[in-house]
């Protein structure tokens, strides 16, 4: 007669859940990918390091990883990364119009931004610059437009000052006193003066 086998219980090999939490969370930092922090922010150093190494791939994967997390990006944040994001992608060919509009994002945050501390090649230096003037020209088109749709209100005609009726009624009088001077004496020069005969003499 064939003996029979014991098995131990199922429940003797399976794990508890709350074990079974706690391992996943202590292993999640060394799943974190390179370039990123353990809460998920960016790790800048890293990423700098993998760019000036020329190892773009190791570069961007952070980067996209932390673009797409749809969370708030402070102001230093962005402007990381969309300068790390414009150059690598303005650097292929086949992804140069990708890293074009990421320039055009970076000048949103920072219209005075540049590339200079990226140590980037002429080519790249002129999409940038190229990119940049088509930017200033529409904000400046943007405003041409926001007066034209906002005029300021015209301002009235300067009025000309009434002379005052006193001042007028003064110059008119001295005027007429002026005119009539003139006439008199006018006149009195023009009467030749009666010349008057002496006596005859009369001789004894």
């Amino acid at each position: 007669m064939a003996k029979k086998t014991k098995h131990a219980p199922r429940h003797a090999f399976s794990p508890h859940p709350a074990l079974f939490a706690i391992l996943l969370l202590a292993t999640l930092p060394c799943l974190a990918l390179e370039g990123l922090k353990a809460d998920g922010s960016l790790d800048k150093e890293a990423i700098s390091r993998f760019y000036f190494e020329g190892d773009f791939e190791r570069a961007l994967q952070p980067l996209e990883s932390f673009r797409s997390s749809q969370r708030a990006y402070a102001k230093e944040d962005s402007l990381f990364l969309y300068k790390y994001l414009a150059v690598i992608y303005a650097s292929r060919p086949e992804t140069q119009n990708k890293g074009e509009s990421y320039m055009y994002q970076l000048l949103r945050v920072q219209p005075s931004a540049h590339l200079h501390d990226m140590y980037i090649s002429d080519k790249i230096e002129g999409i940038f610059a190229t990119v940049k003037e088509r930017y200033e020209k529409q904000q400046l088109l943007a405003k041409e437009r926001a007066g034209h749709a906002n005029p300021s209100e015209p301002k009235a005609p300067p009025t000309e000052k009434q002379p005052n009726n006193r001042k007028k009624w003064a110059l008119w009088t001295l005027g007429g006193v002026g005119v009539a001077g003139a006439v008199a004496t006018y006149v009195i020069l023009s009467q030749e003066p009666e010349v008057k005969q002496a006596p005859p003499r009369v001789f004894e």
